[in-house]
């Protein structure tokens, strides 16, 4: 192969194994929303096993005081109640 003919095919070469920037940026912004969805995901994950953990424990909290025992009617009256107690504006 001569100098010109290595010349030729040498930009060739370089335009096919070089990436352009709006090719690298696009495959970085979808590696980082892959990312961002995974996260997402674990985080979901995450707020679903603490709201379990929480509902578990409330459970255990009024067996404890012996609160179970009282009817869905007296809890639906008193909830207003409770949620300002416990600093959350009825809605």
């Amino acid at each position: 192969m001569t100098q010109d003919e290595k010349k030729q095919d040498a930009p060739a070469k370089d335009k096919a194994a070089k990436p352009t920037k709006t090719q690298s940026l696009r495959e970085k912004l979808a590696a980082a929303e892959a990312q961002a969805k995974l996260f997402r995901e674990k985080l979901r994950e995450e707020e679903r096993k603490e709201r379990e953990e929480n509902a578990r424990a409330v459970v255990a909290l009024l067996r404890s005081e012996e609160l179970e025992s009282y009817g869905i009617e007296v809890w639906r009256s008193a909830l207003p109640q409770i949620k300002s107690a416990l600093g959350k504006a009825s809605t």
